[in-house]
């Protein structure tokens, strides 16, 4: 007759407990959040432009060291939204843990600064577009180079800096004092990385099954 017991046959593996301060925790799901909205947000339109299968290249600058609308690289945008959503999941599920509402509005300051650099850096980006798109005209090649500046730099850079400054309109309330919009945060987060990750799968799976 077999021996049995309470105890399991195998000791069970004993990981240790990881503990984060109040400060620490704050910091890591604000910047989770801001990432996983920044890079979801990009997500969305780099996926949305793999299916037009280069009519549409979505390159804005800075965030196309994450993303690219070139089909030839659709795994890799694959895997940056699956980190955005890996960031967004992180962020409302260490949401409701922070007790340091101080260290909380600090980072969510720092974020808005950051948001006004990159948002400096579009508008920057654009006029430089504009001039470019001025000076290539009467060029015989002029109707493609247009083309080009318009759809695939100016478009992308709209977009790009519409959404940076919503996060910095968000950074800033959180930081001025409406914590609660902390929790409007995290569903961003979880929800456009997410949504990313999804419409990346999708047109990545279009792109090599056709």
């Amino acid at each position: 007759m077999a021996e049995s017991t309470n105890k399991p046959v195998v000791d069970p593996v004993k990981m240790p407990k990881l503990k984060t301060d109040a400060k620490t925790l704050a910091a890591l799901n604000t910047w989770s959040l801001a990432a996983a909205i920044f890079i979801g947000f990009a997500g969305m339109f780099s996926a949305i432009s793999l299916f037009t299968k280069g009519d549409w290249v979505f390159t804005p600058a800075i965030s196309d060291i994450f993303l690219s609308g070139n089909s030839s690289i659709a795994p890799f945008a694959l895997l940056c939204t699956l980190g955005a959503t890996a960031l967004g999941l992180f962020g409302i599920l260490t949401i409701g843990k922070i007790t340091d509402a101080d260290a909380l509005k600090k980072n969510w300051k720092h974020v808005f600064h950051v948001c006004l650099f990159l948002l400096g850096f579009y508008v920057l980006h654009l006029v430089v577009l504009i001039l470019e798109a001025l000076i290539m005209i009467g060029k015989s090649s002029g109707t493609r180079i247009q083309k080009t500046i318009w759809l695939n730099g100016f478009l992308p850079s709209i977009i790009m800096a519409l959404g940076t400054g919503a996060l910095a309109f968000l950074a800033r309330t959180i930081a001025g004092g409406k914590i609660a919009n902390a929790r409007i945060a995290s569903f961003l987060g979880i929800g456009f990385g997410g949504v990313a990750f999804i419409l990346a799968f999708i047109a990545t799976m279009v792109l090599i099954y056709g």
